[in-house]
């Protein structure tokens, strides 16, 4: 792609912004990410149980394991204690005790039929509350992959009818996006397998990929004796030119009791109504915050034409899908939005999501996504796709983080902690989803005063603050 040469102004900008981020590094606190609970993996054909859960209710652990198993689960009425375990490669026999908290507990198996599990603290008989799973849930893999799904898409200008194919193999067509990719659901994972097997070969196919869940990230912690701090921006006057429009992909953003609700537009959601705790912050709010800060470093004289789109692709789920992501990226660019924040991800490549991502980063789009919490040198999707500028995070000395991941993928190291005021507290975030939106926001800023472009932008930020 042909850049035009940056101008002095910008490059001037960008150079504040290092000065500004060392400020910032020194400001933040040396903090550690509150991560999301992994989750629990029964993985049925080798009969063994691997789980990471931190905090969950037992009914909840119950849901995950009626989920994967087909088990008709019944616990005794009240009885629900908080489990956090780690193990790997346990079999149910060795797993069941320390998922169940230490209660007692019958598993009866039938010749026919689903077994059946009774939790109890008193005797069997009075374990009768059934465990349902949760609406439309599917079971996923150790990898996540929702093994009842296929991702499926057409080459272009395919004459193949998508919804006689899918019902030919036994399959439902759940989803549909513009450039010819359709999301399958079958009635069991053998089901799913076997349609990959047809479905590779045909001629009419692009390529068939599985769908992946992408947990749900952590809410920032309250700071019980921090004050909130002012964002010192104003939206510039109605019909100003140049306007940026970042899509935060990520949780709903609560606009009440916040101190950007003026710099967002209406929120979309693609994955259903999402049910939110007014009571604390969440992590979509923090992000555009987040966002609007880094805004304030590069903006002219304390105003901006930025605004930001949420785009909800979790709803009231604990965990979204690489396919949900994809739907909720192309939600935001045809609204709009000409950049592109990611503070999500897995350890999975999904081909589908680089060729939408790949597509429109030619068209102009600049995409900007968090490394991920982990140590290692293992890259982190949709972060290490080529098109995106994949964002580290640094402690108060700018160093690299203990927590964050440091592959060759990296492009930037930005300051992975972030204060934000939420009603009357101040919350403390941390993560490199906080370093990915300080970068969409320093770039929003840089491209809504002047006549940059964004992929000019897109050149200064990986020039002037790469990861050296």
């Amino acid at each position: 792609m042909h850049l035009q040469k940056p101008s002095k102004f910008i490059s001037v900008k960008v150079s504040n912004v290092l000065r500004s981020l060392i400020i910032l590094y020194l400001a933040c606190l040396s903090h550690r990410p509150t991560l999301a609970a992994e989750s629990l993996y029964w993985r049925t054909r080798d009969n063994r149980v691997d789980a990471d859960l931190e905090s969950w209710r037992l009914p909840k652990v119950l849901q995950a394991v009626a989920m994967s198993t087909g088990w008709k689960i019944y616990i005794e009425p009240g009885v629900a204690p908080i489990i956090s375990t780690k193990f790997s490669d346990l079999t149910p026999a060795e797993a069941l005790p320390r998922l169940l908290g230490g209660l007692s507990y019958a598993l009866l198996k039938k010749n026919s039929g689903p077994a059946r599990l009774y939790i109890y603290s008193s005797s069997v008989s009075s374990a009768t509350e059934l465990i349902e799973p949760p609406p439309n849930a599917q079971p996923v893999d150790a990898d996540g992959r929702l093994t009842r799904e296929l991702i499926v898409s057409l080459k272009p200008g395919s004459s193949a009818d998508m919804d006689a194919l899918a019902k030919k193999l036994g399959a439902k067509v759940v989803g549909k996006l513009n450039d010819g990719t359709y999301r399958l659901e079958f009635d069991s994972a053998a089901d799913a397998d076997k349609a990959k097997s047809a479905l590779t070969p045909d001629e009419e196919v692009a390529s068939v990929d599985s769908n992946y869940q992408i947990q749900k990230p952590a809410n920032p912690e309250s700071l019980a004796l921090a004050s909130p701090t002012p964002l010192n921006l104003k939206p510039s006057p109605i019909g100003s030119s140049g306007q940026v429009v970042v899509g935060l992909i990520d949780t709903a953003v609560q606009p009440q009791g916040t101190n950007v609700k003026d710099f967002l537009l209406p929120q979309q959601s693609i994955a259903g109504e999402s049910v939110t705790d007014n009571s604390t912050l969440n992590h979509g709010t923090a992000m555009a915050s987040t966002i609007m800060r880094g805004v304030s470093l590069t903006a002219e004289n304390g105003q901006t034409s930025a605004k930001i789109l949420p785009i909800d692709v979790y709803g009231s789920r604990e965990s979204t899908t690489t396919y949900d992501v994809a739907r909720g990226i192309a939600a935001a660019v045809q609204a709009g939005a000409n950049i592109v924040n990611l503070s999500l991800g897995s350890n999975v490549d999904t081909p589908y999501l680089q060729r939408m991502i790949s597509d429109l980063h030619s068209k102009g789009v600049l995409f900007v996504g968090a490394a991920g919490n982990e140590p290692t040198t293992a890259p982190s999707y949709p972060a290490a796709y080529p098109e995106v500028v994949a964002v580290t995070a640094g402690d108060r000395n700018g160093k690299l983080a203990d927590y964050a991941n440091r592959g060759d993928f990296v492009d930037i190291i930005a300051p992975g902690s972030s204060i934000v005021n939420f009603g009357d507290k101040a919350y403390m975030g941390s993560g490199t989803s906080y370093s990915a939106a300080y970068i969409s926001g320093v770039a929003a800023g840089m491209a809504g005063p002047s006549k940059t472009t964004i992929s000019q932008v897109e050149t200064q930020l990986r020039q002037k603050l790469g990861r050296k």
